[in-house]
């Protein structure tokens, strides 16, 4: 859900109670209003261990003259009482898409720096100002709700929270306030071009719709808060809506192995083809999101597609492709899920990345071929309804348990992949090593980082990894004796 209404100081002052804080610093108005406003709620706060700010610079290395202007904050930083942590990204000719790669490099760093400082929250200085622009953004790319629902005052993912205080607050007030306070932020020059598409809605677009509408920012902030509440409303009723038809899919008896969640039959094809349209394709992403663990690479296409599909009535089984997902209908049900034909699975190969729904752990579980050898994922435990099969009680196979993670701290879809920079494993409470570092500590020869996997779950940009496997498994996820329990297992065969 997507707060609005905030107050700048409530919402630092709740950051600060919980731990230190991280604000993301380009020495500009905005983040730049922002610091001074932390330092001046730590000094209200009435607590026996006073938690740190710390201004957190990212420099993207993308122009000769960030490395002055990087200089030029930290001294700023440094006079508004903060400590300042700089960070210098390298950019090289395969980071693709600059303003995408700048933006997930910016996140993977400030991510860094809040676990190197103990922060929980990291406070970004967004206004009301772009707020608006991202709306506009959204709309000249096409977006339905939740693209225009933009930005959140307050949302978590990467094991943060991310908090926009100034959010609600207008870009004039905010320079009003820096005057008031004698401070001189530094200038960004990038922002007097018109090179991004930001930059060109706001030095040419907006002024033009405010001269139809004077309060134009409020009224796309509208646009936004009131995307978010439909969106959330929609997504509410349509997790409903899956779980009806999934059980309305079960009854008709034909469940089978690789059926989405546990309803055993697909989803009742009559009673999701009847649904409004719009609610419909939120069913549809919800189905993907189980299969994929979130809904980026699914877009309008693939849902007109899957309408087109709907619309045939010859009877026949048929079927879509739709990214790392099988969408097909066949005997009255519609069903999502991997595509049999998937890859074997091979450590750092995106191409090669894995999805697991839960029903594929059942009986016998899931072999899968990766660099180290033969992996078996599967389910223990009396509560996971699962029983040991003859095949697993072979004395032809001599499985060697690797990890037994608690059934309750996974969230399926879970997914297998290659360690990435940046990622980060829990190893006491709310504490985070970077798997690279546990790799060098456990001695890993570095020629054998490429092949080690990791099992992860939950929506791409919340991730949580539960374990490095065969080196070392998330603090607080082993089970109890008889806890229900998801096994991985090297597989050995005797000779």
């Amino acid at each position: 859900m997507k707060t609005s209404q905030t107050d700048p100081r409530q919402l630092l002052r709740e950051a600060l109670e919980r731990s230190s804080l991280v604000v993301a610093f380009s020495g500009g108005p905005d983040s730049s209003l922002l610091l001074a406003l932390a330092r001046e709620v730590v000094g209200e706060l009435a607590l026996p261990r006073v938690p740190e700010v710390v201004a957190a610079h990212v420099d993207h290395g993308l122009r000769p003259e960030s490395a002055d202007e990087a200089e030029r904050a930290r001294a700023l930083a440094e006079r508004l009482g903060a400590r300042f942590v700089g960070r210098r990204l390298e950019p090289s000719a395969s980071s693709g898409n600059v303003q995408a790669w700048a933006r997930e490099a910016r996140v993977a760093a400030l991510a860094d720096i809040a676990a190197e400082v103990g922060a929980r929250t990291v406070a970004l200085g967004h206004t009301a100002d772009d707020q608006a622009e991202t709306v506009l953004m959204r709309l000249v790319r096409g977006s339905g709700s939740a693209g225009l629902s933009a930005m959140a005052a307050r949302d978590e993912h990467d094991g943060l929270v991310w908090s926009r205080p100034l959010l609600e607050m207008r870009r004039d007030a905010i320079e009003a306030e820096l005057a008031r306070r004698g401070i001189e932020p530094v200038q960004d020059p990038t922002n007097a071009g018109d090179d991004y598409l930001r930059n060109r809605l706001r030095r040419h677009v907006m002024p033009l719709l405010a001269a139809e509408n004077p309060r134009i920012v409020e009224a796309l902030c509208r646009v936004a808060q009131n995307a978010a509440e439909e969106h959330d409303a929609l997504r509410w009723v349509a997790a409903r809506e899956l779980e009806r038809l999934r059980g309305v899919g079960g009854e008709r008896g034909e469940g089978g192995e690789g059926d989405v969640g546990s309803g055993g039959g697909g989803i009742e094809l009559a009673g999701f083809a009847a649904l409004p349209a719009g609610l419909r394709h939120h069913v549809a992403r919800a189905a993907f999101a189980e299969i994929r663990g979130s809904t980026r690479r699914l877009d309008r296409r693939h849902l007109e597609d899957l309408d087109a599909l709907l619309a045939r009535s010859d009877g026949e089984a048929r079927a879509l492709s739709w990214p790392g997902t099988l969408v097909a209908v066949e005997g009255g049900l519609l069903r999502f899920e991997p595509p049999s034909d998937a890859p074997p699975f091979v450590a750092g190969d995106v191409v090669g990345e894995r999805h697991v729904a839960r029903a594929a752990l059942e009986g016998d579980g899931l072999e899968l071929e990766t660099a180290g050898g033969m992996l078996r994922l599967r389910l223990a435990g009396q509560q996971a309804g699962v029983e040991q099969s003859p095949a697993q009680q072979s004395a032809e196979q001599s499985p060697e348990q690797l990890h037994a993670i608690l059934l309750e701290a996974v969230e399926f879809p879970l997914r297998l992949r290659g360690a990435r920079p940046g990622d980060r494993i829990e190893i006491a409470r709310n504490q985070r090593r970077k798997v690279a570092r546990v790799l060098v500590d456990t001695k890993i020869a570095r020629r054998a980082r490429a092949e080690v996997v990791l099992l992860v779950c939950g929506a791409e940009r919340d991730e949580r990894i539960l374990a490095i496997i065969g080196v070392r498994q998330a603090y607080n996820t082993r089970p109890t004796e008889g806890q229900p329990a998801l096994l991985i297992e090297r597989r050995r065969v005797l000779g």
